[in-house]
């Protein structure tokens, strides 16, 4: 059985639609890299914000840690200046009432 230029025809056009179904499938698995390396791209983008966003976040919990601890030092420090000067005020009161008994 010899091929006719029917079967050859046949054989070309196959030969191309198969060509250009390579082609487009190379052209897809291309796009498909590329928007491989920018979803990558992107969620390096995302996990160096978050990290960078963690740091922040330490460094304003040790900034406020730090605060409290002055303010905290502070009050104390408050604190006893009033007691002292509540005690003054009433070592103060007494030698008035022991005075105004001399008179």
């Amino acid at each position: 059985p010899s091929a006719g230029p029917g079967d050859a025809e046949h054989l070309v056009a196959s030969f191309g639609a198969l060509v250009t179904a390579c082609k487009s499938a190379q052209a897809a698995a291309s796009a498909a890299e590329l928007s491989a390396a920018r979803q990558y791209a992107a969620a390096d983008r995302l996990d160096k914000a978050v990290h960078a966003s963690r740091a922040r976040i330490d460094s304003l919990e040790a900034q406020v840690s730090r605060q409290e601890a002055e303010l905290d030092r502070r009050s104390k420090a408050l604190s006893g200046a009033m007691h002292r000067e509540a005690q003054r005020e009433a070592t103060l009161r007494r030698r008035e009432r022991e005075i105004e008994r001399m008179q």
